[in-house]
């Protein structure tokens, strides 16, 4: 399991139990002793407690950072950054006008990913609320700072989309242990995965909603979270007043 116990693939010493388990599980389907019963129990155990949660943080990468990472570059392509250069607005300040009305769509869209994890999919919620909406700001805030970098640095939305998905997208996909076990990787991208925002919500994600822990377990990903927005916060700021001068 990961931190808080939530990643049942991640614990070598359960795997004996979990395959024993699976064989007669899959022994009655096989019988017809309640198959599809049984099946549809397994399937939804497999997709809705496992996958619904990282579901989450994926969805929310996916919408924050492709929106983010458009925002500075279209200003670019149409024209409209040289106004910007004109007005006494600072950096700090454009970043977070950016931010505060994508961050009011993904609060929207975190809000319906959670109930139809919920109430769609089955997915118990054994934690705290707020602990789960403090932790969603601040990797949404994250992402979405990371975005408009990522379009701070490209002249062209095409390149600033090409940019977000593959250090948004891609790395929340594949390094963050949505899809595959991170114990199951080689150490090299071991490594890499810790550089990967989106690895500490999914375990918050799976801690909060499969075992209700709360911030006591989940502080060492909580205080990540708050580095990397703060630090891709003062980076974008950084970028943009090198621009803006």
């Amino acid at each position: 399991m990961a931190k808080g116990g939530a990643d049942l693939r991640d614990k070598p010493a359960a795997r004996p139990h979990e395959r024993g388990l699976l064989r007669r599980l899959l022994a009655r389907v096989a019988v017809g002793v309640g198959g599809r019963a049984v099946l549809v129990g397994l399937l939804r155990v497999l997709v809705g407690f496992l996958v619904v949660p990282g579901l989450v943080a994926v969805i929310l990468v996916v919408i924050a950072g492709m929106l983010a990472s458009l925002t500075i570059a279209r200003e670019w392509e149409m024209g409209t950054m040289e106004q910007l250069l004109s007005t006494p607005v600072r950096p700090a300040e454009l970043v977070l006008a950016k931010m505060l009305g994508f961050f009011a769509v993904g609060v929207v869209d975190t809000i319906i990913a959670v109930l139809v994890g919920i109430f769609v999919f089955g997915v118990p919620f054994r934690g705290s609320v707020l602990l789960l909406a403090f932790t969603s700001c601040l990797f949404l805030c994250g992402v979405f700072f990371w975005g408009i970098l990522v379009s701070a640095l490209a002249r062209t939305q095409l390149v600033a989309y090409q940019m977000g998905v593959a250090t948004t997208f891609l790395p929340s996909f594949l390094l963050s242990g949505f899809v595959y076990s991170i114990d199951g990787m080689p150490k090299v991208v071991q490594a890499i995965t810790h550089i990967v925002p989106a690895r500490y919500f999914v375990t918050i994600l799976r801690g909060i909603f499969l075992k209700g822990v709360g911030a006591t377990v989940l502080w060492e990903e909580i205080l990540f979270l708050v580095a990397f927005m703060t630090s891709v916060f003062l980076l974008a700021t950084w970028r943009l007043s090198q621009k803006l001068t």
